[in-house]
């Protein structure tokens, strides 16, 4: 029977029991501290970087896989498997890509059996464009339709999320000083958002952060025929239990989505957000192109 590999990264943050249950496989980041490097998700989580940030570590930074990583990654699934799909972070944010493709070409022949493919999403977006190809695949669909199904599901997954303070954003260069400065005189709170494979700010809350928690969700949901209540994933980074009870009881409060997923951000997000950072991750409706 030919068999197909849906594959990505480990910052594809969905809950390890799905990734399980769809037989997907995981390539590992690694995060680089003062105190060494450690493998995302299996040595480092998210809580291990916030406890480093406030007991006064350095910077914190992630390490995408080498082409080396990922020929070595392939190789191994292409022993049981007659070709792969792998999703990849952006490549407009991420090495990810250009090195799962080189590793592919250095394959040789063994490459023409792999698939790279950009998400154009991060996070949880990559995390619900790797679930959509695994339910393709176990559906019986060829490689040729999987690919081309991803290619029109990029516009239909909403990846967004609410950043307390862009602190974390300049140190890992995703603005620039300039802003944040202006975001720390105003009391502005950025609401990052993905376009196009790009992260781009979409809008900018004045005041507390407890009151734009509140405006981010209800700008999110404001359209809700737009909102496939199929599946929502409320992605965190050092977010406190109370605090997440009340974003999760506002998200439910306004759509009465089948199923909400909690789920704490990698290693290698947290590194980029910093704490008391969630975001909000849907399918968007498809009924009016049917």
């Amino acid at each position: 029977m030919y068999s197909i590999a849906i594959s990505t990264e480990c910052v594809a943050d969905l809950p390890k029991k799905m990734f399980k249950q769809y037989g997907v496989e995981i390539i590992y980041y690694d995060i680089e501290t003062d105190s060494g490097v450690f493998r995302d998700t299996e040595e480092i989580n998210a809580g291990n970087v916030m406890e480093y940030f406030h007991s006064g570590g350095g910077i914190a930074r992630s390490i995408t896989p080498s082409a080396y990583d990922y020929k070595n990654f392939f190789k191994k699934i292409l022993m049981d498997y007659d070709e792969i799909i792998h999703l990849c972070n952006s490549q407009k944010i991420s090495n990810a890509l250009k090195n799962a493709d080189l590793a592919r070409m250095k394959l040789g022949i063994e490459g023409r059996k792999v698939h790279v493919v950009d998400s154009m999403h991060l996070s949880s977006g990559l995390g619900l464009m790797v679930l959509a190809a695994a339910k393709c695949r176990n559906s019986g669909m060829k490689v040729s339709e999987i690919l081309e199904y991803l290619k029109q599901e990029v516009n239909y997954v909403s990846t967004s999320f609410l950043v307390k303070n862009t602190d974390f954003l300049l140190q890992n260069n995703r603005v620039g000083r300039h802003l944040m400065s202006l975001c720390k005189l105003l009391h502005l709170h950025p609401v990052i958002c993905m376009r196009n494979g790009e992260l781009r700010m979409w809008k900018f809350y004045v005041g507390t952060y407890e009151k734009a928690v509140y405006k981010y969700i209800s700008d999110v949901l404001y359209e809700i025929s737009d909102v496939d209540k199929e599946l929502c994933v409320l992605t965190y980074v050092g977010c406190s239990h109370e605090s997440l009870e009340r974003i999760y009881g506002e998200i439910v409060r306004r759509i009465n989505f089948k199923q909400v997923w909690v789920q704490p951000a990698s290693a290698t997000v947290s590194c980029n957000c910093g704490p008391d950072c969630f975001g909000i991750f849907h399918y968007i409706n498809r009924e009016e192109d049917t």
